[in-house]
């Protein structure tokens, strides 16, 4: 009996083994430098991990996906996309990303006097707050915030974060700007890599973006990702939140955006306008 049951075990491994897709290898630039942190995923499926520091990842994926595309995404650079039936067990993967050729948008100067103004949850309930962690502690929950400036030429200084139930003292940022699309976040608009690593502590942690020289015209998200690092294997922190409106986020790189109604994260953008 105990070797039967053994042998049940031993053909249930092998059918979960046989039954998934795994695939590792590096992310480089074009002069072979790697490329950390790259969001790597089957776009929407919730299915996703980061490269590592070193440009290192490994993914698994179960087989019902066998018909889908694996994506590599990082700002400034083109997305490489590969179906998934075209890798081949044990082989030793370099992916190459490619720069994209920005053209410069036409920047109007004025001499009229700007003003400073904060939009977005400027409070926090000690009650409410939102996981800063994927379940994959090599992947990323990506948060966004709808931020309204009605056509207005609006030169963005800052992005404020809430932080609270902190056992870290240190954390890296990455953070994206979306155009928007019924009302969620869309399309890639700053192709800037903005990663900022802050000394943390609970209370409102303020991120400094006017360095970036970003000015934009029109609605738009901005994302926040906590950027994992693998050394560290306890919970991190939470984001902080407010009763009312809703909030967008994504749990797994290149993943599905969703929004839940009832609490506003708790972030804001000071800009000029």
């Amino acid at each position: 009996m105990k070797q039967f049951t053994f042998l049940l075990l031993f053909l249930n491994f092998n059918f979960i083994l046989f039954g998934q897709i795994y695939i590792s290898g590096t992310v480089n630039k074009m002069d072979n430098s790697v490329l950390p942190f790259v969001n790597i995923g089957i776009k929407s499926k919730n299915i996703g991990t980061l490269s590592d520091e070193n440009g290192k990842f490994e993914l698994t994926i179960s087989k019902q996906f066998s018909n889908d595309t694996l994506t590599f995404s990082y700002v400034g650079f083109e997305e490489l996309n590969i179906p998934l039936k075209t890798f081949l067990p044990g082989q030793k993967n370099i992916f190459t990303l490619k720069e994209k050729i920005n053209f410069l948008e036409e920047v109007i100067v004025s001499n009229e006097k700007r003003k400073s103004i904060k939009i977005g949850t400027k409070t926090h309930n000690p009650f409410l707050s939102g996981s800063s962690e994927s379940k994959d502690k090599n992947d990323i929950v990506e948060f966004a915030k709808f931020i309204e400036i009605n056509n207005k030429n609006s030169s963005i200084q800052s992005l404020s974060i809430f932080l609270v139930g902190l056992n870290i003292d240190t954390a890296t940022f990455r953070i994206n700007f979306y155009d928007a699309k019924e009302g969620m976040p869309n399309k890639r608009i700053i192709e800037k890599s903005i990663i900022q690593r802050s000394d943390i502590k609970k209370g409102w942690l303020t991120i400094d973006l006017s360095i970036y020289d970003i000015v934009l015209n029109n609605d738009f998200f901005v994302g926040f990702e906590f950027l994992p690092e693998r050394k560290i294997t306890k919970y991190s922190f939470s984001y902080g939140a407010q009763f009312g409106g809703n909030s967008v986020a994504r749990r797994s790189s290149l993943g599905k955006w969703e929004k839940q109604k009832g609490a506003a994260l708790s972030a804001y953008v000071t800009l000029k306008q």
